[in-house]
């Protein structure tokens, strides 16, 4: 057997824009549901890079996390996806 140091959970590398700060000081995300709601979720962060930041915990593989147009949300807030570059037609989201 040998020694190894420096072993690190894997973590999954997320935009920077996607981190939004919590009344409470803490780090969350808005995750949207299958339903198109969108959901605070609390995650530790890891290792910044660039434009990107790792989570270290409070979301998943597969999670669909917003990167634009966050700010303000508020949990349970009904929105609308669009793909990156789609021209804004009004209201990105609904309340």
């Amino acid at each position: 057997d040998r020694d190894v140091t420096g072993v690190q959970t894997c973590a999954l590398p997320i935009s920077n824009a996607a981190i939004l700060s919590a009344q409470d000081g803490s780090t969350e995300v808005l995750v949207v549901t299958a339903d198109n709601v969108a959901h605070e979720r609390k995650v530790q962060t890891g290792v910044k890079d660039g434009d990107n930041v790792q989570i270290v915990s409070g979301v998943s593989e597969g999670d669909s996390v917003v990167t634009v147009g966050g700010v303000g949300v508020q949990d349970g807030t009904k929105v609308k996806v669009q793909k990156p570059g789609a021209e804004d037609k009004g209201e990105a989201g609904e309340k």
